[in-house]
């Protein structure tokens, strides 16, 4: 997604469009979400299910890390944020009980997360190159290849989608209290 901070402008119409994929889920029976926690996306759909869980008190929200104390490198802002998020979660949990020691932890968080669900919510820009999403995607398609497995993508398309119809109720509202 190419974006770095907290602010950019982009953020509130991903995270509308991870809650416009979640929802239906939700209200059809999705008792947990599962997300490995990584600052960026994953973050903000920790965000997106917190505030589900307003209107939703049966939805459960699980971070599971590849190691201990990933935000320990972070700039404090960062782990101020982080650390907001983790008092909205349910389950904590980390894959190793040791800081960052190799890639390896990153691929034994993706097989749990892949084993313990039923599906995937995949926020991927397939144009935008590689990423680690890419990976986990790939599982994704294998596993679903060999058993019931639902695989939900939001694309950059999506996103631009809700920030069109973002824009036009904007400029609809303006136009209605000019009146």
């Amino acid at each position: 997604m190419q974006i770095f901070g907290q602010k950019h402008e982009g953020i509130p119409f991903i995270k509308k469009a991870i809650s416009s994929r979640l929802t239906p889920l939700v209200e059809d029976g999705l008792e947990w979400v599962l997300t490995p926690g990584q600052y960026g996306v994953d973050l903000w759909a920790c965000e997106v299910v917190i505030d589900l869980k307003k209107t939703y008190p049966h939805l459960k929200l699980s971070i599971i890390t590849a190691f201990q104390n990933p935000e320990e490198q972070w700039k404090e802002d960062k782990q101020e944020y982080y650390r907001s998020i983790l008092s909205g979660v349910d389950y904590y949990g980390a894959i190793s009980n040791q800081p960052y020691i190799g890639p390896w932890q990153f691929t034994a968080r993706d097989d749990l997360l892949l084993r313990k669900s039923d599906g995937l919510l995949l926020v991927y820009d397939e144009d935008a190159g590689e990423g680690s999403p890419r990976f986990v995607k790939e599982k994704a398609v294998k596993k679903q290849q060999n058993e019931d497995y639902t695989i939900i993508s939001v694309t950059s398309e999506d996103i631009q989608s809700v920030a069109e119809d973002e824009r036009i109720n904007d400029i609809a509202d303006f136009d209605d209290s000019s009146f």
